[in-house]
């Protein structure tokens, strides 16, 4: 087996150095890509609500494109969430416990972002259609939401992707062929 990190790195983490506890979450889903054990992997630093700070990741592997556009999508609730909550301070949980205010996924932050998530999305999907040698050919869907995900990790949503498809089709950049759910599949044009 590869080795994930170097001694230094490890020293460093146990020494609670955020930047080497990052290293080593992205070492292991990295090593665990590389020796084909899951063909997809992706991690979230889960954060105290209060201060801000981790103590430990969620990662999630899988070997199908929907797991992984799921989890990244659940991901970036959570994470909008949180950002919603530590703006509010004085409301941050309303007396009730910073575990359970987490798992309730706030719709309200989720808005707030999307606008600005599916301009990213759109300016980068030609880029990443010209990297995945797309162009001219039919994609499923599931294979563009994962290479998004790959980009943006859990930053971006499912609904930010297809409004982002949207836009650059009625720019006339793509066409797509079927309906609204996870079996149509995207045409590009050179």
């Amino acid at each position: 087996m590869g080795k994930l990190t170097t001694d230094s790195a490890i020293e460093a983490s146990l020494k609670n150095d955020p930047s080497a506890s990052e290293a080593l979450i992205e070492g292991y889903v990295s090593e665990v890509k590389r020796l084909k054990i899951f063909r997809f992997g992706i991690y979230y630093p889960v954060r105290n609500p209060i201060t801000g700070g981790h103590h430990y990741y969620l990662a999630h592997f899988c070997n199908h494109e929907d797991g992984y556009c799921y989890m990244a999508n659940f991901m970036a609730k959570v994470e909008r969430t949180l950002q919603g909550l530590s703006r509010r301070p004085g409301d941050l949980f309303g007396g009730q416990s910073a575990q359970l205010e987490l798992l309730e996924i706030r719709n309200e932050f989720i808005a707030n972002a999307e606008e600005d998530a599916v301009k990213r999305i759109a300016s980068a999907l030609p880029e990443i259609f010209g990297q995945r040698r797309w162009l001219g050919r039919r994609v499923q869907n599931r294979e563009i939401f994962a290479a998004i995900v790959d980009q943006f990790r859990f930053s971006t949503m499912r609904k930010e992707w297809l409004k982002a498809l949207r836009r650059l089709e009625q720019a006339g950049k793509v066409k797509m062929d079927g309906s609204d759910d996870s079996s149509y599949t995207l045409i590009s044009r050179t």
